[in-house]
């Protein structure tokens, strides 16, 4: 099995259990009264979603990856498991799968998932940017400013009280793939 095989079953692996853990994240801070942490871990949970979708497209299967148990605990501790996370995503996990990826980067399968896990690397950083931002909301002891999250459809960005007018920072595609997640 190839070395771009791997590692795009591994980044699906990881997407698919981070939605899912951000989906329990967000029942969690509705039931503790936080509406907007709990819109913002239900965007984040689709925009991860993204990233399992263009990995897959990249791989060619729609791999079911195992799902982990998923341990959480209070709002706060939530979302500094999502900074954490986000921060090993963005730091260690993309940049050492891209690298093992660019060995084989004459494949088509290659390129196809270099590119979708330089759009997830991107993208992860800024979630971990309004993640944390949410932690400082939570530790001032309030909600978080939350009033609108736009996701692009084409890599999971985020666009945080502010309809997108420009092209997506990290894929570049026209603000039309952008969409609103409700409430």
């Amino acid at each position: 099995m190839s070395q771009t095989i791997e590692c795009l079953r591994e980044a699906i692996t990881g997407e698919f259990n981070a939605a899912t853990h951000y989906s329990k994240y967000a029942e969690i801070a509705t039931a503790e009264n936080f509406p907007n942490v709990a819109y913002l871990f239900r965007a984040l949970a689709m925009a991860e979603g993204i990233h399992v979708k263009n990995h897959q497209q990249a791989l060619g299967e729609k791999l079911q990856p195992p799902m982990k148990e998923i341990k959480s605990g209070n709002t706060r501790d939530n979302i500094q498991t999502g900074v954490d996370v986000e921060l090993w995503e963005y730091t260690t996990m993309y940049p050492g799968l891209i690298k093992k990826v660019k060995k084989e980067s004459e494949t088509e399968m290659a390129k196809l998932a270099l590119l979708s896990m330089e759009w997830a690397k991107n993208v992860e950083n800024v979630h971990n940017g309004v993640l944390k931002q949410a932690l400082q909301d939570i530790q001032s002891g309030k909600d978080a400013n939350i009033a609108e999250i736009w996701v692009c459809k084409v890599c999971g960005n985020l666009e945080i009280n502010q309809k997108p007018t420009g092209m997506c920072l990290v894929c570049k595609h026209d603000p039309m793939f952008f969409e609103l997640v409700e409430r």
